[in-house]
């Protein structure tokens, strides 16, 4: 938010800069309209230059703190394949790219979702079955007011799936 602010606050500053420019003492028309052009790409200029700098003060010295946004309950999925058990998460590999797919359950039905594994998802055997998400905040109030949510890559991400359901070892038959 502060950041936009900025931006379009530079480009506008610049733009009537350059509308001032019109109207002063300058006797050559021709300078005048450079003058008009320019000043908009000057500001646009001055605009990126501040919010990178802005940008790099902040995530270098702001204090960030994770807390639990939300969670999302898995849904178990029977398998009747010849090994027994439960289906909680499935993995795949697309283009170098680990993905996890998993189902969820609500009130229109099953779906299924995927995941990108990052390093910010871990995968926790326990007794629930879940997949919690943690946000990451800035410490600063006036912070978290100026600048604008995380993205969900930017979030921390736990897979908790029951005991024994990783397994490493298995054959596939393609008969």
């Amino acid at each position: 938010m502060l950041l936009n602010i900025i931006f379009w606050g530079c480009i506008i500053v610049a733009f009537v800069f350059g509308i001032v420019a019109l109207f002063d003492e300058y006797n050559d028309l021709g300078l005048k309209i450079i003058l008009l052009l320019i000043s908009p790409v000057i500001g646009f200029m001055i605009g990126i230059f501040l919010m990178l700098i802005i940008s790099c003060a902040v995530s270098l010295f702001a204090k960030q703190e994770t807390v639990f946004d939300y969670q999302e309950n898995l849904y178990t999925i029977q398998d009747n394949i010849t090994t027994n058990g439960n289906f909680f998460l499935g993995t795949g590999r697309i283009n170098d790219n680990l993905k996890f797919y998993y189902a969820t359950k609500d009130d229109k039905g099953i779906q299924i979702k995927t995941l990108i594994n990052d390093s910010n998802v871990r995968i926790i055997e326990d007794d629930e079955k879940v997949i919690k998400y943690y946000k990451p905040i800035y410490s600063s109030e006036i912070i978290k007011k100026l600048f604008t949510e995380p993205m969900i890559s930017d979030y921390q991400i736990e897979l908790h799936i029951p005991k024994s359901s990783v397994i490493m070892d298995y054959n596939i038959d393609l008969k």
